[in-house]
């Protein structure tokens, strides 16, 4: 299995959604009346509701819980990097390169 080839597509496929989310926003910021009436009066009342419902009595915010999960996951990335560099995987010319 070519993992190289496997990112590149996953990567694309991120930067394509990403693109489209922006888009999609750009497009939205011109029709605020229609963000109002439909989502702010219309869908979101029920999104709010169903969220407290299933999270009201959880002392803690869902938020804070991502946040530790991005947090842990970042420092774990970070460290596995500094192992291999100091285990001298990863050549300091190479990551240097691949900075620029």
């Amino acid at each position: 299995m070519n993992t190289e080839k496997n990112f590149s597509g996953l990567s694309i496929a991120a930067l394509v959604c990403l693109l489209v989310i922006t888009v999609l926003i750009k497009i939205a910021s011109f029709y605020p009346g229609w963000i109002e009436n439909n989502f702010s009066r219309g869908i979101y009342p029920d999104i709010s509701w169903l969220y407290r419902r299933l999270l009201g009595r959880v002392p803690f915010s869902l938020g804070d819980i991502l946040y530790i999960i991005a947090g842990a996951s970042l420092l774990i990335l970070v460290v596995r990097f500094v192992v291999l560099l100091v285990r001298k995987k990863i050549k300091l010319i190479n990551f240097k390169r691949g900075l620029i």
